[in-house]
């Protein structure tokens, strides 16, 4: 077969072509060269009949790109400062504005499947953002090169485990939102009874409740176990807790 001699990439190692699969799609791939004329070249092996070959001067095949026939596109279609990807969230750290997600790939920038932190941009709601979920988000490089959350859309919440039980408040640590129990048993999970730290969620008011206290609470089990409701108790919510804890 004979191709035009600009087609033909001389690496120092190994000549290449470049083949357009259609769709955007090239293909880098050896090719062992004949004789070599003024405007052709000879292509003895690495070549089909049918092959389209790239000819423009505006293909960019760098030299490990050359040697793994990886797909590249055209020089003119400049890489995008933003993408859009799935992944699930493992962890959030709101002080920092931080976000650990495990996300699939990305074509546009060629990331394969992967698990990384990003910062969250001061427009996106970080906390919408929980352990557990499922998401459409946009990623945008910053000019520091690092990688910002800019956009999202939750796709799915975690689900989470909760439960009401009666306890009795050891210690209250108002400052950092903590709450050392006494609790009673959670049948429904076979827990015998223990003493733990809870933290309470920020919509919980804590400021009426003292040690000694007995209370009647429900938790979540998030990254942490996180009070979401808690009443002082008296009998009927002593009966109340032990009916909800057995479903």
């Amino acid at each position: 077969m004979v191709v035009p001699k600009e087609s033909v990439i001389r690496t120092g190692q190994q000549d290449r072509v470049v083949l357009d699969f259609g769709d955007g799609q090239f293909k880098s791939i050896a090719v062992t060269l004949g004789r070599v004329g003024e405007n052709e070249v000879e292509i003895l092996t690495g070549l089909e009949e049918g092959d389209v070959v790239v000819t423009s001067a505006q293909f960019l095949i760098d030299s490990e790109s050359s040697k793994s026939s990886d797909f590249k596109r055209m020089s003119h279609e400049e890489e995008p400062a933003s993408v859009w990807m799935e992944g699930e969230i493992n962890s959030v750290m709101a002080g920092h504005r931080m976000v650990n997600i495990t996300h699939g790939p990305a074509k546009e920038w060629d990331w394969p499947e992967m698990t990384m932190d990003f910062t969250v941009a001061d427009s996106v709601d970080i906390d919408a953002l929980k352990a557990g979920q499922t998401l459409h988000f946009e990623v945008t490089k910053t000019e520091d090169g690092g990688y910002e959350v800019t956009g999202i859309h939750i796709m799915t919440e975690p689900e989470v485990s909760s439960a009401t039980v009666m306890g009795v408040i050891n210690l209250v640590d108002a400052q950092n939102r903590i709450l050392n129990i006494s609790r009673g048993p959670i049948e429904k999970w076979g827990r015998p009874a223990a003493t733990m730290d809870f933290m309470v969620a920020d919509d919980v008011d804590i400021s009426a409740f003292n040690e000694g206290d007995e209370v009647m609470f429900t938790f979540e089990i998030r990254d942490d176990f996180v009070i979401t409701e808690i009443s002082l108790a008296d009998n009927t919510q002593q009966q109340d807790a032990v009916d909800h804890s057995a479903h």
